[in-house]
This record gives structure tokens, sequence and C-alpha cells, in this order.
């Protein structure tokens, strides 16, 4: 990794880095003060120091941290123990961490947004697999009881899960009494070429028709739909049962207030 830190009179910016154990840290320096400045690394048995710069230069100094751990950094100019730049101020810290699992740092997690009004939604999970395919679950929700639903992936020609689908399909799955269900295939396509995954109803051969949400950091999210209204279908029975609420409560509101005005 790179990092870019200026030092100051008498401070590091930035002051704080984090890393990963093993991985080599390349400083580009900055002195940026009117006192010469260094850079001193020491902890976890490491005891490094870089050049040493004048007003207004620059330099590059690299150092490998091999091990876990919280190491001080900071300026060893200057007489006394601890050194004077150091005890007024010139300190920092860098928190070296464990290599992170190259297919982890791959993996995608993207939120379904609704697609025509059907109240669908969950999240998408794209992961790699060592082979070269890519491994897609998608947990979603506001479904149909008993229906039948299944998932594609699409490339980057795709428009809200409509174009530039790729095979396989998914597997139909039946979604649950809470209208529920987690869709799980493999894909033969690169996760680098997947962008957007849908939720479609019935079963393959697909078609635009049958998108229900669709995962795609292209498009905005929408608003969940009301937990609390019953689904019967891809129909505007929820709609209307909200509408009827609202309708009650101002007909309430309605009498309570020529009540009041009565009096």
């Amino acid at each position: 990794m790179t990092v870019n830190v200026t030092l100051n009179d008498l401070y590091f910016d930035p002051p704080n880095l984090a890393a990963t154990a093993g991985g080599t840290i390349i400083f580009n320096m900055r002195n940026a003060g009117n006192l010469p400045h260094n850079i001193h690394i020491g902890g976890q048995g490491m005891d490094v120091q870089s050049q040493t710069l004048q007003a207004g230069q620059t330099g590059t100094w690299s150092v490998t941290l091999p091990s876990m751990g919280v190491y001080a950094i900071y300026c060893a100019v200057g007489l006394g123990t601890p050194n004077l730049h150091r005890i007024r101020g010139m300190d920092g810290t860098i928190n070296v961490g464990a290599a992170a699992d190259p297919a982890a740092m791959q993996t995608r997690r993207m939120a379904m947004t609704t697609i025509g009004g059907s109240g669908v939604g969950g999240t998408a999970i794209i992961q790699p697999r060592a082979d070269g395919a890519t491994h897609v679950q998608v947990n979603a929700m506001g479904l149909i009881p008993g229906a039948g639903y299944f998932s594609g992936t699409y490339t980057a020609a795709s428009s809200n899960c409509s174009g530039g689908l790729l095979p396989p399909f998914a597997v139909p799955v039946a979604a649950n009494a809470q209208g529920m269900a987690t869709i799980n295939y493999v894909g033969s396509a690169p996760a680098s070429q997947i962008v957007s995954v849908s939720v479609r109803a019935g079963a393959p051969p697909a078609n635009p028709q049958q998108v229900r949400a669709c995962a795609d950091p292209r498009i905005a999210v929408a608003p969940a739909a009301p937990a609390a209204l019953p689904r019967t279908g891809d129909d505007a029975t929820p709609l209307m049962a909200l509408l009827s609420a609202l309708a009650m409560a101002a007909l309430g509101a309605g009498v309570a207030l020529r009540k009041v005005s009565a009096q």
C-alpha cells in the first residue's frame, strides 16, 4: 500500500494508519514544516527509521511489517528520551491486521430494488469460486406464499434486470408462509462480469415481465412495502387496504371535530 504523509511542525498528517501483516507500506513523505523531520517505526520487534527530510523536501521510504499488532510511529529528531519532537506531539500508530481472504474481498452484497410495484425486496450476495464460477445467493421477501420464484444474473448491458442475461438460471423455489425464500445457484460467468441479479416469478425461460426485484448498484433502492399489509397477489390489495385505513382515520377525526364544535 502507498500512503502520503505530511511532516508538519510538530505532527503527522495523517497520524494513524492501518495495514496488513506482511504487506509493504510505501511512504510518500513531504516536510511541510520549518524543522527537519523523519519517520521512525517501533514495536513488535521492529526498530526502523526513514531518512531525515529538511524543510520543503520530499522523499519515499518503504517498510514491511511482518506481524499483527500496534506499531508506534514518531519523529525521532530531537534530543531526549523520548525525543523532543515525539514528546511534543509528533507521533501516531500503525494498526496491522491479518491479510483478508481474497475471495471475501471480492464478495458483493446488494439490496434488491422493487420492480413494478411488486413489493418484493431483499438482498443478493455474489461470491466468486476458486473454479472461476460464481455462487449467487438471493434472500427475497415480500413474495406470494407458495408461489414459485427463480433468479438470473446480468451483464453491464442490462437495465433493471431486463437484458444481458447470463446462463444458467436458478431452479425455482417456492416462497414460504411468510413470503420469504432463499435462492442459491452457481453461474458460469466470473463474478467480475455480473452487474445485477433478479428475482423473477414463475419458471424459466425468463422474460422481462417476470421481474419482481432487481439488485443493481446503478439504480436507487425503493422504500420497502409496509410489512403490516397482507399480500394476496401481485395486485392492488395492499394499496386499497392502506387507503381504506387512511379514510377511516380521516372520518374519525372529522366526527371528533364536529363534537368539539357543537360544544
